[in-house]
């Protein structure tokens, strides 16, 4: 069973893998009979985070690559009274799965105390993890990843929201696989 459906990359966080402003398709029915893997490109959905673009969404924020919907959903607020709620997809690729312990090092990223095989075509993306201080998760280098989670990332580590700044993804949350 396959089920489809498309989105519009809004930002360049998978640069150079899918470009901003590319469509792409999602099989949203893909981890309903597979179980997630490693360098899988997922859609999600993140509530933590649109719970805090909604609690700024009652003021206008400063622009960055989400300004734009939170200050519609401000504009909103402020014509309509009524809570405006963004709802947000968001791609990135699967690094850590279930249980397993992630850590950050200038040179890689290591998986269960090992160096993590990285694709060659990815090779050039998940390089030099310098600063942790802003980790979600304690400003230490390291995360264990809850079960029923995957850790996932940014093909452009310099922009955009990912595991790092708001911690695994929940299963629960997953729309499904983008198929390149």
């Amino acid at each position: 069973m396959q089920r489809r459906m498309t989105c519009e990359m809004p930002s360049n966080v998978m640069e150079p893998t899918i470009a901003k402003g590319s469509v792409v398709a999602v099989d949203t029915a893909y981890y309903y009979e597979n179980e997630p893997q490693r360098w899988d490109v997922l859609v999600f959905t993140a509530p933590q985070v649109e719970q805090m673009q909604f609690d700024l969404g009652r003021q206008k924020i400063a622009p960055e690559p989400i300004a734009a919907v939170v200050n519609a959903a401000a504009d909103l607020h402020a014509r309509e009274s009524v809570l405006v709620r963004p709802h947000l997809f968001f791609v990135k690729r699967i690094v850590g799965l279930p249980g397993e312990r992630i850590r950050f090092t200038p040179e890689a990223i290591m998986c269960d105390d090992q160096p993590l095989h990285v694709p060659r075509d990815l090779a050039r993306c998940y390089v030099r993890f310098k600063d942790c201080a802003d980790y979600a998760f304690g400003g230490t280098n390291e995360y264990v990843v809850p079960f029923n989670s995957v850790f996932v990332l940014s093909d452009n580590l310099t922009a955009g929201k990912d595991s790092r700044r708001i911690g695994a993804v929940s299963l629960h949350n997953v729309i499904g696989r983008v198929i390149l």
